[in-house]
């Protein structure tokens, strides 16, 4: 299984990638007491405004926010 071991919402249904799996997990997601049971599960991945709380942040921080480069000397370059 693919997604094994990663952070899923308690409302993910994970299945097989069998036909018979995908069809029950399809039935499953769009019941009436799928929808019930998963109104007050908690989004593990936050309230879904990432970018916008990146651009505030972004905007409010006074560092230098800029990676510096330099050069190297590769032996052998002229």
């Amino acid at each position: 299984m693919r997604q094994r071991g990663r952070l899923a919402a308690k409302s993910v249904i994970h299945c097989s990638a069998n036909r018979n799996d995908i069809v029950a997990a399809i039935q499953d997601g769009i019941s009436q007491a799928y929808k019930t049971n998963n109104e007050a599960i908690v989004n593990p991945y936050g309230s879904g405004d990432a970018s916008g709380q990146i651009i505030k942040m972004l905007k409010e921080y006074k560092g230098n926010i800029f990676k510096s480069f330099y050069d190297l000397e590769i032996k052998g370059d002229k």
